[in-house]
């Protein structure tokens, strides 16, 4: 979306959506703010600003336009915390003291934007790269993760081959396997949007199975599409760096290879009711998850009850239940968070057998990158 395509009619929208999202961020927090005035900016100069004379709230156009919406609620945040300190703290705060960090845990800011002012460059700067020690150890641990991306070879004497490498590697030079594993210090989130507002029944099944097997937590949310000025239904991804990376690209595997494994078994079926489809895609994950507990089994059982690393589901081995860090994040972004019971589904027992052989067929490949041009999931490789 271009900035100078955006029209008024638009730019009203935002701010409408803004406020209500105001309203939601009281809610979730027990805030008790009066609304301002919010309105769309046009600045490049700063991300956002709270102007306590006139009681406004001004986002830059160029954050909803050039980062999303999650980041635009992160900037709304922000400024709410200056309102905060006026209005519930009694003012006269330095810019960013004490209380405004108070304010910010409040809100449950991430850290990068409960400091300074939100300058542009907090959006265009990377995230910097974890280290570990100096330049010379982080390419040794560099050289090992790229070895071990080799083990998820389909090829499995490449594979072993792979793994043997890694870990003659990481004896030589003595690396514990927690430090070449980069996601153990750091816990994340990702959001995917499922660009719709209702979730179709193999997008919750997915979801289930990565919050079983992945070692992450996922649960069901909305994010507003700024340029379809649409709430639409949303999957978020919490935990581990790595981990969350991992569930990410599975969930767009998956759904991609379910709509390449339903196309091709659709024609000759009567009609190709929405409910044949979902007896099919049931049956392809549950045989898909009966290959992950299959070959998690066989790695425990070849290294002598120790799991290996040949497939992606090893990340299994860390249960994300126990994570403190893992759940205050969670928490801190979704403090009103409830469960919400499921409903059953009648399958067609033929298909479903059906999709799961074609289930316990499927093989989990490495990404290539971390989107397409399009922004809608990272890179798959080909098909063989």
């Amino acid at each position: 979306m271009d900035v100078r395509s955006v029209d008024a009619g638009l730019l009203q929208a935002w701010a409408r959506q803004l406020q209500d999202d105001f309203g939601q961020i009281c809610f979730q927090y027990s805030l008790h703010l009066v609304h301002p005035v919010i309105e769309i900016i046009e600045t490049t100069e700063t991300l956002g600003r709270w102007q306590r004379h006139i009681r406004t709230i001004g986002i830059s156009r160029h954050v909803v336009v050039n980062h999303g919406w999650d980041m635009t609620i992160n900037v709304l945040k922000h400024e709410m915390a200056h309102q905060i300190c006026d209005e519930l703290f009694g003012g006269h705060e330095m810019p960013h003291d004490s209380r405004f960090r108070q304010a910010c845990d409040m809100l449950g800011l991430p850290e990068e934007f409960s400091r300074a002012r939100l300058h542009p460059a907090l959006l265009q700067t990377p995230m910097a790269a974890a280290t570990h020690g100096d330049d010379r150890r982080g390419r040794l641990i560099e050289k090992v993760r790229k070895v071990l991306a080799l083990s998820q070879s389909a090829n499995e004497h490449e594979a072993r081959l792979a793994l043997e490498m890694a870990v003659r590697i990481m004896n030589r030079h003595e690396l514990e396997r927690a430090e070449v594993e980069r996601p153990l210090d750091k816990v994340t989130y990702r959001i995917i949007s499922l660009a719709r507002q209702r979730v179709q029944l193999y997008q919750r099944l997915i979801a289930s199975l990565l919050s079983r097997h992945f070692n992450v937590r996922l649960i069901h949310s909305r994010i507003y599409d700024p340029e379809a000025d649409a709430v639409c239904r949303s999957f978020e991804i919490f935990g581990r760096r790595d981990y969350v990376e991992i569930a990410e690209y599975c969930y767009h595997f998956l759904e991609h290879r379910l709509a390449a494994l339903w196309h091709a078994h659709r024609h000759g079926l009567p009609g190709g009711a929405r409910g044949m489809k979902n007896s099919y895609c049931c049956g392809v994950l549950q045989g898909f998850e009966q290959n992950l507990t299959r070959n998690r089994k066989d790695e425990k059982a070849a290294g002598g009850g120790k799991a290996g690393g040949r497939h992606l589901d090893v990340v299994q081995l860390h249960p994300v239940a126990g994570d403190r860090e893992v759940e205050a994040l969670l928490a801190r972004r979704h403090p009103r968070l409830k469960k919400q019971g499921g409903r059953k589904t009648r399958v067609d027992p033929g298909l479903y057998s059906l999709g799961m052989a074609a289930g316990r067929e499927i093989t989990l490949r490495a990404g290539i990158g971390e989107g397409t041009a399009d922004g809608c999931g990272p890179n798959l490789l080909p098909e063989n």
